[in-house]
């Protein structure tokens, strides 16, 4: 069974207004538990509209969303509890945090789901080892951090809360090469250790390729394709009607195809790039691997 469904579901900005306008249009989707998806989609496209209504921040003006088969709104008055199984980290989450301490912004989340003394601080610390927060970093105003530190801050909050489905709305957004690698390095390894469904909104088709299992495509408020990476990156020419970039490395291999050289055009990790020029050289490489 799916963790996680949709049926139906729509929603309209504004409905019943001249300014009325159709975010997120009939969509039908299921992920299942221990997948690391990509959403994809140009601006407006209705991403964040449609993560924001997976655990309950946005109500739909129609349709359903089911968390392990239950209709997240057949009860309003449980809604709460639904956004503690789904966490979602917000574009920018580090402008959120507002508390004294790194410990105590962490803390915020599982405290508001009643978890106290011995449990809360094992889960504080261990949410914040997980990001790469040292023990020294708690006691620190969050204020004092890099920028890079104050996203894991924000991320370790939400992970204190144990979610089964994570979902982060562009978490590399503003991070230099490093602290994206970093950041999303540490949300595969969470993928990893959890096993849980993690969703990646993300306009990068490199962070997608190189850290997702399945690729959602979104365009004009509709799903246009969920599936394998490989599978959906083979349609390169529609993405990028859409307005979507190819991996760069897909169009490096493109360019060299059309000037001749026997070297195939689904290629869209450095890995997997590697690979085919050292098979072209005559060096070995593994011409199988993604």
């Amino acid at each position: 069974m799916s963790i996680l469904k949709t049926e139906d579901l729509t929603f309209i900005y504004s409905q019943g207004t001249p300014y009325a306008h159709t975010a997120v249009d009939h969509v039908n989707i299921e992920f299942e538990k221990g997948e690391l998806v990509g959403i994809i989609g140009h601006t407006g496209s209705g991403k964040s509209t449609l993560i924001q209504q997976f655990n309950g921040l946005l109500k739909p003006t129609s349709g359903r969303v089911f968390v392990d088969g239950t209709d997240i709104w057949a009860d309003p008055s449980k809604i709460r509890d639904v956004r503690f199984k789904v966490g979602l980290v917000f574009q920018y989450p580090e402008y959120q945090l507002f508390e004294e301490t790194v410990y105590k912004d962490i803390s915020f989340g599982p405290k508001n789901m009643g978890i106290e003394g011995a449990e809360l601080d094992s889960r504080i610390k261990e949410a914040a080892a997980f990001v790469g927060l040292g023990e020294e970093l708690l006691e620190k105003s969050p204020f004092e951090l890099s920028g890079g530190q104050k996203r894991r801050v924000a991320i370790a909050g939400v992970l204190a809360m144990r979610p089964e489905i994570l979902i982060l709305d562009e978490p590399t957004a503003g991070l230099d090469p490093k602290g994206r690698e970093r950041i999303l390095g540490q949300i595969r390894e969470y993928h990893r250790k959890t096993g849980g469904l993690v969703l990646l909104v993300s306009h990068s088709m490199e962070d997608v390729a190189n850290y997702a299992t399945k690729a959602l495509v979104v365009n004009e408020s509709k799903i246009f394709m969920y599936d394998d990476v490989d599978k959906v990156f083979a349609h390169t020419a529609e993405l990028k009607q859409m307005g979507l970039s190819a991996p760069q490395i897909s169009d490096v291999f493109e360019l060299l195809a059309a000037r001749g050289l026997p070297v195939p055009t689904g290629v869209y990790t450095v890995e997997r790039a590697k690979r085919e020029l050292l098979r072209l050289l005559g060096k070995g490489g593994d011409g199988d691997a993604r």
